[in-house]
């Protein structure tokens, strides 16, 4: 989220919004509405064109890959979940 401030001017409030819809199941509604932020805050920041895209499909790819899913708990294992 330090790269949202950083890159596209976020507030933390911003950031947090951003953090929130890469970690939602669903995520891509959530990071569509930021998108026009995103890429407003790069503009402002110089980062344009190609890079603005590889940087926001970076985070969009992140949120599908890098946030756990919540069905199960990591610390589950396949005994216990035996037991009942």
């Amino acid at each position: 989220m330090e790269m949202a401030v950083a890159v596209a001017g976020f507030s933390p409030a911003e950031a947090d919004e951003l953090r929130q819809a890469m970690a939602a199941k669903r995520s891509e509604l959530r990071m569509m509405k930021l998108k026009s932020r995103f890429y407003s805050g790069m503009a402002e920041n110089g980062i344009a064109g190609a890079a603005a895209d590889q940087l926001f499909d970076a985070l969009a790819a992140f949120s599908n890959f890098g946030f756990p899913s919540r069905t199960r708990s990591p610390s589950r294992t396949s005994s216990t979940a035996r037991r009942g």
